[in-house]
Formats: structure tokens, C-alpha cells, sequence
């Protein structure tokens, strides 16, 4: 079980640029591009390109100021929405939004996107088309039971999820609670988009440890399928190599329906 003196995602201090650096830049280690940056991207573009993954609006709730995968599933969306719980990774992500000169440098990711559509859009015409689609960043408090209080959202048709409920949950009950009101925001029938660190208790950033609720497929299962959830596509990644920053033992990335209401 992690440390009590982990540090905790969504109420402590978190270094988002540094975040960034560690895990999602060019100089990251080859074993962790993998599970960060191609592993997802891929996924996500197999779903896209075999029409698995529809709707006109998609909600994002995930770990840190990522975009990459936003990329990735730009073509299919009209309209999409990024929350966030901590202000630092609004001004990250508003950054590369507005191409503010310290904004991190996206285009390793965009160019392996560009090389799985062989031949479509270029890279920074992929970027600005998913910069004129994102109409709302906007912080959210897992403590509230509406997370985006006092605004109240459209329900949208997808929903992305990236490792954010291992970061927000202390136990698996409260992750059970937490996934209630995340996919709140998602449309009856609408998809859940998830990507879950199996067996994880922390992450390094820098000197500090931040922790991770360990959870394994069994469980990830059984929470979806206890709140109504069909499972329409699942697919494991197992930790490519050994790594101090992190001790998960594989990523999952999950497809599961919302139930139509009665």
C-alpha cells in the first residue's frame, strides 16, 4: 500500500510541466513513450479508424495537461470539453492553446499521429483543428457531487478517462463513488474511453512520490459492471520494461457503455 506521505494528484501541489518533462516529452525513456504516448495513441486511432468510437461531443477528464490523445480522436468530435483539477494544469493546457511560447512541444506525438493516418493532415493543421474544437477547459472538484459546479454541463456523447481515478481515489470504494460522478457527465448510452494503470501505487515527480490506488482488471471490471456498464472492447499493454518513476504492472484501456435510462 502506498505511503501515507504520497502526495495526492488533485489536492497537493503538482508540477505540470514537470509532469510533462518526465512522462510525454522526446527525451522521456523509450519503455515509458511506449505505455504514455503510443500505447494510447494507438488504441485510440484503431477505435477511430474501425468506426468503434462515435458521437458528436466528448468530455475529458484525465491526469495532467495532456492533449496528445485529444490529437488522436479530434477528426470524430465536433465539440470537446477538458477538465481539470488543479490550476496548473489549466494554464498548461491553455498555454498550448494559445501557443504561448512556453507552451511543451507536442509535435513528436503529432507526427506519429500523422504517420498512423499515412498521409492526412499535417501536423500543425491537426493541432489547430483540435484547437478550434475544444470549447470549454474548465476546473472540476471531485467533492462535489455536479463535479462542475455551479455550471452545469450538456451530457456529452464520450468520455475520456487517463489514469485520473487511481490519482483521486483513496480507496475502491471512493473510486466506485468518484467513477459515478465523472460518468455523470456522459449521455445514456453514451462511451466510456478509459485507460487504467493495473497494479500501480505511485508516481514520481522529481523528490516527490504522488500516490496511485492499486487496482487490477478484475475490480476495474466489476466497478463498471456493477454501475450498468457494458464492456464493448478491452486490450492490456504489460509494462515494457522496469522503471524507478512508476510500479504498475500493465495498462489497460477499456470501451464501455453507459446504460440507457429506464
Amino acid at each position: 500500500m502506498a505511503s501515507k506521505s504520497h502526495k495526492r494528484y488533485h489536492v497537493d501541489e503538482f508540477n505540470s510541466k514537470m509532469h510533462l518533462d518526465v512522462y510525454f516529452s522526446q527525451t522521456t525513456h523509450q519503455a515509458m513513450q511506449e505505455v504514455a504516448i503510443r500505447y494510447p495513441i494507438m488504441q485510440l486511432h484503431k477505435s477511430v479508424t474501425s468506426g468503434r468510437i462515435k458521437g458528436d461531443t466528448l468530455i475529458d477528464v484525465s491526469m495532467g495537461p495532456l492533449v496528445h490523445l485529444l490529437c488522436t480522436v479530434s477528426d470524430v468530435f465536433k465539440e470537446i470539453t477538458i477538465l481539470k483539477f488543479n490550476d496548473e494544469c489549466i494554464k498548461e493546457v491553455k498555454k498550448w492553446l494559445d501557443t504561448h511560447t512556453e507552451c511543451f512541444d507536442w509535435s513528436h506525438t503529432s507526427k506519429y499521429i500523422t504517420e498512423l493516418n499515412e498521409g492526412g493532415s499535417q501536423i500543425q493543421e491537426m493541432e489547430e483543428e483540435l484547437k478550434s474544437k475544444i470549447k470549454h477547459i474548465m476546473k472540476c472538484d471531485i467533492e462535489k457531487e455536479n463535479i462542475t459546479d455551479p455550471v452545469i454541463l450538456p451530457k456529452s456523447d464520450c468520455l475520456l478517462s487517463v489514469t485520473v481515478l487511481e490519482g483521486i481515489s483513496e480507496d475502491q470504494e471512493e473510486f466506485g463513488k468518484n467513477l459515478k460522478k465523472i460518468v455523470s457527465l456522459l449521455k445514456p448510452g453514451g462511451q466510456l474511453l478509459l485507460f487504467t494503470a493495473l497494479d500501480a501505487t505511485f508516481y514520481q515527480l522529481g523528490e516527490h512520490k504522488f500516490k496511485l490506488l492499486k487496482c487490477d482488471e478484475t475490480f476495474v471490471r466489476s466497478v463498471l459492471c456493477e454501475q450498468g456498464f457494458v464492456i464493448e472492447y478491452i486490450d492490456w499493454l504489460k509494462k515494457p520494461s522496469e522503471t524507478h518513476l512508476t510500479d504498475f504492472n500493465d495498462v489497460t484501456f477499456i470501451i464501455a457503455r453507459k446504460p440507457m435510462e429506464v
